[in-house]
């Protein structure tokens, strides 16, 4: 949630919140990736994890979720 968090307050500083499709904008979806990434780097890391693909897959639409609807 850090990174979304920090991708939130920059796209707010750059005025990056208006949708160029209905309700979508360039910070929500960069979201996508600011959620996405933080998981993939961990599970590129840990060699252990049996399913290293499924918590980059999970982070990137649970964050872009979280952002869209809660915040």
């Amino acid at each position: 949630m850090l990174a979304v968090t920090a991708w939130r307050v920059l796209a707010n500083a750059f005025s990056l919140n208006e949708a160029f499709i209905p309700a979508v904008s360039v910070a929500d979806a960069v979201c996508l990736i600011a959620g996405a990434l933080p998981p993939a780097v961990v599970a590129s890391v840990d060699r252990e994890l049996r399913r290293r693909t499924l918590p980059a897959l999970a982070g990137g639409p649970v964050a872009f979720i979280v952002n869209v609807i809660i915040l």
